[in-house]
């Protein structure tokens, strides 16, 4: 039988009857990327949108925890970063070595948020790119407007941290990965390879999304995996072409060796993070993934780093719609098979295995899933029809609009929260403290952010660093000042701290909080 006979078109493309005296084309290749001009015009217009609400108050909060950490990271050298990061810190290097320039040219608030602004904005034309691939224009505008308004996702962009670069890196591997599996050719499976490496190189948990990756194009192909196998170990002289191993193991292995010289510290860092126990408090229940979905969907309120589903739990007629939303693009997409196996794998997994490892090393997070947030919009603007009567567009387009508000509604909750101010607290600091005083951070790694604003105030005031309640200055003050706050503030060591100092030499002469117990500034004065 020959090729020609056997040949089968990809998805995505149209094979004209024979004699037409044209070769197949891509339906999809060029006509699912091919902006008309109204359709460039409006995804401008919701690109500047987004842009525009992601760049209000970028600069107004002041650096919270883990932000004066990645300012502190980013301005070492860089083989005293890698340092670093190896022994004390729990990322890859790429986004602080990314940070560095834009830190150098405009050293604020503003300048270490600038490139996690710049990645949430490029998540909404790549959201366009994939929607409109896999379910048409509607889908892709309709996409770019939900990622524009992302309650999450504009939260997560005015934040100094990596969170929006991996999203936009897991999506385009997300998005490669389907391309590549329905047969879209080599230059997919390169793109999956160089994503996969740079989000590994970004966030030490896209090692969960590349399991969830493997695992989706290895269900859909485990019959060729399984004849490869067979031929290889087998006595016979296969043909040369039964040799070649999957291509989605290849590009997964390329993705891999890219990252093995990152590799030991990364297994360095989480063995560290197990033993140690982690900072973020008692192992999540397991019902903590459906608060994650919510949160996703519509968090807001971030406070130390997290997503509350605070607003939508008090909302939660506002995600009637989303669901409904959610339920209609899940079906249309049932053409695409391959496309349904890699979003729910890449949206499932790697919470599953970050809430069974989060038992012992309490490390789920949920701003590490917010590429979910991204393929929740994708597959809610599949929901909305297109080419059918209006009548039956009224009720989607209502849902959608209502999701819309929602999710500003969302922003503005979270633009109203209260943030912690290390600025006031360090006012406070230098208009009251004395020569002979003492000022401790507990625990220690709150005195990132207060030596920072110090820094910028010109003071010479050192904050040392307490782990445990009889940690004192060799040299007992008269007066001791403590920053806590937070989380932190219910931790065990922190409490016995407190309880130890009031109950023996000291007691409590002053307090402040910032605004809220996010930030507590105390005046201990020993007695007699």
């Amino acid at each position: 039988m020959s090729a020609q006979a056997t040949a089968r078109p990809r998805p995505g493309m149209q094979v004209k009857a024979r004699g037409s005296g044209s070769a197949p084309e891509p339906s999809a290749a060029r006509g699912r990327l091919a902006c008309g001009t109204g359709e460039a015009l409006a995804l401008a217009l919701i690109i500047l949108g987004g842009a525009a609400l992601r760049a209000y108050r970028l600069g107004a909060a002041d650096l919270w925890l883990d932000e004066a950490n990645t300012v502190h990271i980013a301005s070492l050298p860089i083989d005293a970063m890698l340092r670093e990061l190896a022994a004390d810190d729990v990322h890859p290097p790429l986004f602080y070595l990314l940070v560095k320039t834009p830190l150098a040219v405009w050293p604020s608030e503003g300048g270490l948020r600038l490139l996690p602004w710049l990645f949430g904005v490029l998540c909404i034309p790549l959201a366009f790119a994939v929607a409109r691939d896999l379910a048409g224009r509607a889908a892709g505008l309709a996409a770019a407007a939900l990622v524009a308004v992302s309650a999450p996702l504009v939260v997560f962009s005015q934040e100094g941290r990596m969170y929006t670069l991996l999203a936009l890196l897991e999506l385009l591997a997300t998005w490669a990965l389907v391309r590549g599996l329905e047969g879209g050719g080599r230059r997919w499976w390169i793109g999956f390879a160089l994503a996969s490496a740079a989000a590994l190189y970004t966030h030490n948990q896209a090692g969960l999304f590349l399991v969830a990756h493997l695992a989706a194009a290895l269900v859909g192909g485990w019959r060729r995996v399984r004849g490869w196998r067979l031929e290889v170990g087998s006595n016979l002289q296969p043909p040369t072409s039964n040799l070649q191993p999957p291509t989605f193991l290849v590009a997964g292995a390329i993705a891999l060796a890219l990252y093995a010289p990152w590799l030991p510290f990364a297994l360095g860092q989480a063995l560290g993070l197990g033993v140690g126990g982690g900072w973020l408090g008692p192992p999540p229940p397991l019902w903590m993934p459906a608060a994650t979905l919510v949160n996703l969907l519509a968090g807001s309120e971030a406070r130390d780093g997290l997503l509350s589903p605070g607003f939508a739990v008090e909302h939660l007629y506002l995600l009637g719609g989303a669901v409904a939303l959610l339920a209609f693009g899940w079906q249309r997409l049932g053409t695409r098979p391959v496309a349904r196996r890699v979003l729910l794998a890449t949206g499932a997994i790697p919470i599953g295995l970050s809430l069974a490892l989060s038992q012992v090393s309490r490390i789920y997070v949920d701003k590490t899933f917010l590429v979910d947030a991204l393929l929740l919009a994708i597959v809610m603007a599949a929901g909305l029809p297109s080419g059918v009567p209006r009548a039956r567009q009224v009720g989607p387009l209502a849902a959608a609009a209502l999701l819309i508000l929602a999710e500003l509604w969302a922003v503005r909750v979270n633009w109203e929260t209260p943030r912690e101010s290390y600025r006031a607290l360090v006012g406070d600091l230098e208009a009251q403290v004395q020569a002979d005083d003492a000022v401790l951070a507990v625990p220690g790694f709150l005195s990132r952010p207060v030596d920072h604003y110090l820094a910028l105030a010109g003071s010479t005031l050192a904050v040392q660093q307490v782990t445990s309640p009889d940690q004192l200055p060799d040299q007992t003050p008269t007066r001791l000042w403590v920053v806590s706050g937070g989380a932190w503030d219910e931790s065990p060591a922190a409490r016995a701290a407190s309880a130890w100092r009031e109950q023996t030499r000291y007691g409590r002469a002053w307090e402040r909080l910032y605004p809220d117990p996010g930030l507590r500034l105390t005046l201990y004065e020993r007695r007699g």
